[in-house]
């Protein structure tokens, strides 16, 4: 059981990095089982976080070594992308099976089918994917930006103009109506208008400019000290809460965050921001007076935390057959999980089709 014993044994690594990623995935799964306002608020900065964590890991991976991006987006693509298309073959395969035995329709078209084989929408969910893509794609252009924004505080201040731009830009799309100009669109400009303004701006410009920002951020963090880390979540918070405040004033009632999460908004990004800088100084500071030194809990976190795509794969799956209990969607997802790499670990070492294809393996159903 070697190959296992990877994956449950933490290898030397920055442990608090895979606390930070559990604490994101949980908050994820937990948003999608309906926990209620207050604790829906609270939990929304998952994905902000593991973004973060991406950009701090990314830091790492780069520093003071040569970059070859062709073979990192390689990489990342098929990490992300082949177990993805994996999963979702089982999930459309099974519901189809099951309705058939139900004598009940098939619930997708096939227009939602290919959105989630896109990543686009289709069954949902599936948009987290699309927003490490994304960040893939942009890691060469994010890392000389990165060197190219704290060469002079003037860069600073033109990136963070740039930024002030896109939060304009998403603020009016948000409040004209596409179904308008659709209406007055026929089959041509009507296609173009989709491809250039719902697909190329707000299915990906839009999150890729907000989540650049915040991978910028994650792989700045390591290189802060604490004071000035502590100042720029200061900053976060204190924009998230003037805003709060104007939101409030200006609806009479307080405005979730997650109210300005499609496409990424300052008072979403700033509460996030907030609160992944808080969370990552306190498991820095854990892991250096040595707190974070239980074996077992260890174990648990580091095959959680690089099993986190295969895990909020499953609990899609639950979620179809409305197990809407966040204990039960967890436990669920990570002991299929685990029983996937068990089972996985044992073709590769015990048959000779496993060992010849290791590295396929590996890659669909172990990472």
């Amino acid at each position: 059981m070697a190959e296992l014993a990877n994956f449950l044994s933490p290898p030397t690594r920055d442990l608090k990095l895979d606390y930070l990623k559990v604490i994101g995935l949980f908050c994820i799964l937990l948003a999608h089982t309906e926990p209620g306002d207050f604790i829906d608020q609270i939990r929304n900065f998952d994905v902000p976080l593991m973004v973060m964590v991406s950009g701090v890991l990314f830091g790492y991976s780069v520093r003071n070594k040569p970059y070859d991006f062709k073979e990192y987006f390689q990489q990342r693509f098929w990490r992300l992308i082949s177990p993805a298309w994996c999963f979702f073959i089982f999930f459309f395969g099974l519901v189809y099976l099951t309705s058939q035995i139900g004598n009940r329709e098939f619930p997708y078209s096939w227009n939602e089918i290919l959105e989630t084989f896109t990543l686009l929408d289709g069954i949902g969910y599936v948009w987290v994917i699309r927003v490490f893509l994304i960040i893939a794609l942009l890691s060469p252009a994010l890392l000389k930006l990165n060197a190219w924004v704290f060469q002079r505080r003037r860069n600073v201040a033109i990136a963070i103009a740039v930024f002030l731009l896109y939060e304009m830009i998403a603020t009016v799309c948000e409040v004209f109506d596409e179904s308008d100009i659709y209406a007055t669109l026929t089959v041509v400009p009507g296609t173009l208008f989709y491809l250039v303004y719902d697909l190329l701006l707000r299915e990906f410009g839009f999150y890729a400019i907000a989540y650049s920002f915040v991978f910028l951020i994650g792989i700045r963090l390591p290189q802060l000290s604490q004071k000035h880390a502590i100042v720029s979540a200061s900053c976060f918070g204190a924009i998230a809460f003037f805003l709060g405040i104007y939101y409030w004033i200006d609806e009479g009632k307080f405005i979730r965050t997650q109210d300005y999460k499609y496409p990424p908004q300052l008072y979403y990004l700033s509460y996030a921001l907030f609160i992944s800088i808080l969370l990552y100084l306190l498991f820095d500071f854990l892991q250096k007076t040595k707190k974070l030194s239980n074996r077992n809990v260890n174990q648990f976190v580091v095959f959680v935390s690089s099993s986190s795509l295969w895990i909020y794969l499953w609990h899609i799956l639950f979620l179809e057959y409305s197990n809407d209990n966040f204990l039960k969607l967890s436990l669920l997802s990570i002991a299929i999980t685990y029983l996937q790499k068990q089972a996985i670990a044992q073709i590769i070492q015990r048959t000779p089709w496993g060992d010849k294809n290791a590295n396929l393996l590996k890659v669909l159903f172990l990472k």
